[in-house]
């Protein structure tokens, strides 16, 4: 071909993605490069403080190899997990419950007027025994009952046969 000739479009799209491939290739080469510098840099310890009270501790575990995890040493994958789908249809149920408990309340509204009313209804229920005020007593009464029980928690218990 001699120079200055023109080329067909397809050609043309031909050489224009060859350059695009060995520029990003290039481009893919340095970064990786850059990087495993970077690596480098970042798997040595950085310098220990000398003025530090751990220093030559610090130092000598820097320096220390431990044992590295091996693919034999991941446990294996736990047996008594639910599958996705399980966890979905507990979710859809879920929601499902919430929306049905949504329902339930707009329908039965509680009565928002006249608790006068009912509160006058149900003391009327309660047994007039339960409803008598508290006598002058009781409080010297109740004192004299825990006395009771006091004295006889601090009795020996009896001698089991």
């Amino acid at each position: 071909m001699r120079i200055g000739a023109r080329l067909t479009p397809a050609a043309d799209r031909v050489r224009t993605v060859a350059f695009r491939g060995v520029a990003a290739a290039g481009l893919t080469l340095s970064l990786t490069l850059g990087a495993c510098a970077q690596i480098d840099r970042a798997i040595q310890p950085p310098p220990v403080n000398p003025s530090s009270p751990i220093a030559g501790y610090a130092e000598d575990v820097s320096h220390r190899t431990f044992p590295t995890p091996t693919f034999a040493s991941v446990p294996p994958k736990p047996i008594d997990i639910r599958p996705a789908p399980a966890y979905k249809s507990a979710v859809v149920e879920q929601v499902n419950n919430r929306r049905a408990l949504s329902d339930w309340q707009a329908a039965h509204q509680p009565p928002a007027s006249d608790t006068a009313a009912w509160a006058d209804l149900q003391r009327g229920r309660i047994p007039r025994t339960q409803g008598t005020p508290v006598s002058e007593t009781h409080d010297a009464e109740s004192e004299a009952f825990a006395k009771r029980l006091r004295e006889q928690a601090a009795k020996a218990p009896p001698a089991q046969p």
